[in-house]
């Protein structure tokens, strides 16, 4: 029985071993080490400094001054050491990686030499962090207690060893600051860059828009007024040709808006790419009015059209921001011109705006078929709503719609 535990009881203490060393080594652990000698590396130079002045001219200043340093260093190193040993015995990380992540493109065969010797775990503990400095210590031991020369003199090369590995590490260290700080700044440029790019094409946009879409809406509006004045101001006629000429001021005010905000020095960022909580709150009672108004206009040219339905609006709204307001406003009217323009010939249609635990939600139903009109009809591509469902969900809320039995259905949800 005893000789069939003997094995697992081996191989438990072999897997606590090699927990331990894995841990020991650590390479996080590590750079526990490497910061405890960098700033100890003053003190123990002016101890060495100083104790090699006292050494050569018995001066009690220099052995005073060499035994402070001293003793600040054998403490700072016993506490080191024992928050490094707790810590240690806790599993508790000691620090981030030593070695920072680079991009190869930025380093040379002499940065990628440096840089590997510096983060070499095995160079450190032989020169920077155990062995050098040990054996330094004893050569100073046996100097003291024989005044051997060659003792003495063996800890020069030690030292000289020692100070140009930590000269080397400060080098790049310094180095790797440096390349992270251009990065940091190649990286602004390229933002920058990008931003210029999407304000020359919002320009070009914007100035393509102004000499096409403005001018064709600014003759409708003007042919409108011309026709207005040769008819009888009751007259059904001239009732109709006001509601195009109205339509026609209102869409070419609209498109401005748009060019404005085009070619607006923040245009290279979207509308709604800023902070909904630093916007100017819409109290519930300027909601309600500017969305009631957006449906009794859309009523009034669906009806026009011949189009049979009703828009309602109904629920305790409270405030809510502007981007809301107007992406709500700005659906409202893409839903009325999807029902006019894909809608069953005088079809029913029923728009529905309530308040529901916050938020606002849009409810479209109509047929579908043939449009209602075929010179006003015109191919579904579905931008539209996608370019409101990517706004929408911006916000926080949802867009979703769907055909069944010639039956189309839209809900869209957006927080208050």
């Amino acid at each position: 029985m005893s000789g069939t535990n003997r094995p697992s009881r081996n191989n438990k203490y072999r897997s606590v071993l090699k927990e331990f060393r894995d841990e020991l080594f650590n390479k996080e652990d590590l750079e526990h080490e490497r910061r405890f000698d960098a700033k100890s590396l003053p003190l123990l130079l002016i101890a060495l400094t100083t104790g090699y002045i006292y050494s050569q001219t018995h001066q009690d200043w220099a052995a005073a001054i060499a035994a402070c340093f001293m003793i600040v260093y054998a403490l700072y190193f016993v506490i080191n050491r024992t928050i490094y040993i707790v810590r240690l015995v806790r599993g508790d990380k000691t620090s981030k990686p030593y070695n920072q992540t680079i991009p190869q493109s930025t380093k040379d065969t002499g940065e990628r030499l440096l840089s590997k010797i510096v983060d070499n775990d095995h160079i450190y503990a032989i020169i920077g962090g155990y062995v050098v400095p040990i054996a330094g210590n004893a050569l100073l031991i046996i100097y003291s207690a024989t005044h051997a020369q060659w003792a003495l003199w063996s800890t020069v090369p030690l030292a000289v060893l020692y100070i140009a590995y930590w000269l080397l590490t400060l080098i790049v260290s310094i180095n790797r600051k440096l390349i992270k700080s251009l990065s940091e700044r190649d990286i602004r440029l390229h933002e920058a860059s990008r931003r210029m790019a999407i304000m020359q094409r919002d320009n070009a946009i914007a100035s393509r828009t102004h000499d096409t879409v403005t001018g064709g809406l600014s003759y409708i509006a003007f042919t409108a007024q011309q026709t207005m004045e040769t008819l009888d101001r009751n007259s059904d006629e001239y009732l109709a040709w006001s509601k195009i000429e109205a339509t026609a001021q209102q869409t070419l005010d609209n498109v401005h808006a748009v060019i404005d905000i085009l070619s607006s020095p923040s245009a290279g960022t979207t509308p709604h790419s800023s902070d909904q909580s630093t916007e100017s709150p819409v109290d519930a009672a300027t909601l309600e009015t500017s969305l009631q108004s957006r449906l009794t206009a859309g009523d009034d040219r669906l009806h026009d059209l011949g189009f049979r339905g009703s828009s309602i609006m109904s629920g305790d709204f409270t405030s809510t921001t502007k981007t809301t307001l107007d992406e709500c406003a700005s659906l409202i009217d893409e839903l009325y011109t999807n029902i006019a323009s894909h809608g069953a010939e005088h079809c029913y249609y029923r728009i529905l705006i309530t308040a529901d635990n916050g938020r606002i939600v849009i409810t479209q139903t109509n047929e579908t078929g043939p449009a209602a009109n075929a010179n006003y009809a015109r191919s579904f591509s579905g931008r539209g709503l996608g370019l409101h469902r990517k706004t929408i969900e911006h916000l926080g809320g949802e867009l979703k719609a769907s055909i069944e039995n010639d039956q189309w259905m839209l809900q869209a949800r957006l927080p208050m």
